[in-house]
C-alpha cells in the first residue's frame, strides 16, 4: 500500500490525535479505487461517512471493522496522479509534528520525475512520522519515553491515572511511552514539576476533577 506525502501531511494536520499508526491505518484502510482518485485530488479534508466512522472510533479506542471494495489497480511502480513509472530515492520531506513543519533530511520515499509527486510506501512513511518526533523531541530537549515512564512508575502512577491528572486521552501517556507521539513542551513542563517539585502531583491530584 502507497500514498503522497500530501494526504499523510493533510491528516496528521486534521488534529485528530491518531498516531502514526493510526494515520497509516486511515488511509491503508480506503478502497482501492477511492484511494487513487484521493491520491490524484491530492485531498483528503473530504473523508467518507465510513472513514469518518473509523477516524471517530480511533479517537476513542473504539476500533471498527472496515471492508474494502476492489477498484482499479496501478502497477507498485506507476504515479497515482499521472500513471508513469517513478524514481525511488532520499531527500528532505515535511510532516506536520504538534502542528510544527518538521523536516526530515534522509526520507526514503518515491518521486514521479514527470509531475512530481512524491509517494510514500507504508513502511516509509511510519519511519518518517518516527523520524520527524525524534527532531522534534531533540529540538526542543523534551523527556524521552524512557524518562516519562521513569517518571510515572516512581509515584507509583498508571498510564491512566497520569492521563487523567494531566487531562488527557486514555492512550496518550502509552503513546509518548510506546514513543508513536511526542508530548507538547507544556506537557513536558508539568512533568518535569511532577518530577522535580515537591506537592505538584498533589496539587494536580486536588485540581484533576
Amino acid at each position: 500500500m502507497r500514498f503522497t506525502i500530501k494526504a499523510l501531511r493533510e491528516l496528521a494536520a486534521l488534529g485528530l490525535g491518531l498516531d502514526e499508526d493510526d494515520a497509516c491505518d486511515v488511509l491503508a484502510a480506503l478502497s482501492r479505487s477511492d484511494f487513487v482518485e484521493r491520491l490524484a485530488s491530492g485531498t483528503t479534508g473530504s473523508l467518507s461517512p465510513s472513514t469518518r466512522k473509523r477516524v471517530s472510533a480511533m479517537r476513542t479506542n473504539n476500533r471498527v471493522p472496515y471492508r474494502t471494495t476492489r477498484g482499479a489497480m496501478l502497477a507498485d511502480d506507476a504515479c497515482p496522479r499521472c500513471g508513469k513509472p517513478m524514481r525511488e530515492g532520499a531527500g528532505r520531506l515535511k510532516l506536520p509534528v504538534n502542528g510544527e513543519e518538521i523536516t526530515v533530511p534522509d526520507a526514503t520515499h518515491l518521486r514521479c520525475p514527470s509531475c512530481r509527486e512524491v509517494v510514500l510506501r507504508f513502511d516509509d512513511a511510519r519511519r518518517l512520522r518516527r523520524r520527524a518526533l525524534e527532531i522534534y523531541r531533540k529540538k526542543y530537549g523534551l523527556l524521552s519515553a524512557e524518562e516519562i515512564r521513569s517518571i510515572r512508575e516512581r509515584f507509583g502512577l498508571t498510564q491512566a491515572s497520569l492521563a487523567r491528572l494531566l487531562r488527557l486521552g486514555n492512550n496518550t501517556i502509552s503513546r509518548w511511552e510506546a514513543g508513536r507521539n511526542v508530548q507538547t513542551a507544556v506537557m513536558d513542563v508539568l512533568l518535569r514539576m511532577i518530577r522535580d517539585l515537591p506537592g505538584s502531583l498533589e496539587y494536580l491530584r486536588k485540581h484533576a476533577a
